[in-house]
């Protein structure tokens, strides 16, 4: 296999959430598609079927008020909205990536929140490592910014205590889809700035680590 300056991180975020198709990836790294999709298989990236590769994005909506009032209380109790970040070697350039997450010691709720709102990358932390007595914990991960718009949009007025998160969220994700890839500009990073201020999840990004990474690499920030 051609070896490539590919990361896991930066192909999920072009195959999952660009949705670009393998010959477009292949374009831009000067390979063939064959080469991407051993890359795939090789981070253990699912490819899409020909059904879905037909749709804008495969993540659905929950349909009822339940299902809808189960995800607000996992969310709000097991769940974070944050930021993490990813950059290819040797590059010049970061990328903010939106993200929500559930976690769970409980396979039968991941597996829920798969056939509710769709995807299919859960995280497996095993015991490996870990005291004995430590269960494997499961997390979901929404990481497609048109689906984070929509879910957040539908339960942003029941998320008490977090609705300026999910506004704010909201915003830079919009912003981000419309702007299709460009520099990200001043009000972008202030929005990103008020999200990192308020999100206190452990590993997130913070307000200091943004701040360094946008004076390291200028050209992420728009003229």
């Amino acid at each position: 296999m051609r070896k490539l300056n590919l990361s896991k991180t930066s192909l999920e975020e072009l195959y999952i959430d660009q949705r670009l198709s393998l010959k477009r990836i292949a374009s831009r790294f000067g390979c063939g598609s064959q080469t991407v999709a051993n890359y795939l298989d090789k981070y253990g990236i699912q490819t899409r079927t020909l059904s879905e590769a037909g749709t804008k994005y495969r993540w659905k909506l929950p349909r009822t008020n339940l299902d809808k009032g189960i995800i607000i209380g996992l969310l709000l109790g097991e769940g974070a909205i944050y930021f993490t970040v990813s950059r290819r070697k040797n590059a010049r350039e970061v990328q903010v990536n939106p993200r929500i997450s559930i976690s769970n010691t409980n396979l039968e709720i991941i597996n829920f929140l798969k056939q509710t709102l769709g995807g299919s990358k859960v995280h497996i932390t095993d015991k490996g490592g870990r005291p004995t007595h430590l269960k494997t914990v499961y997390t979901f991960t929404i990481q497609n910014q048109r689906a984070i718009v929509s879910l957040l949009e539908q339960i942003q007025s029941y998320m008490v205590g977090e609705q300026e998160l999910c506004d704010l969220m909201i915003q830079f994700c919009k912003s981000r889809l419309q702007r299709s890839g460009r520099p990200y500009s001043l009000n972008e990073l202030e929005i990103a700035r008020k999200i990192c201020q308020i999100n206190k999840r452990r590993g997130s990004l913070t307000v200091e680590r943004l701040d360094k990474l946008i004076k390291r690499h200028p050209k992420n920030l728009e003229a």
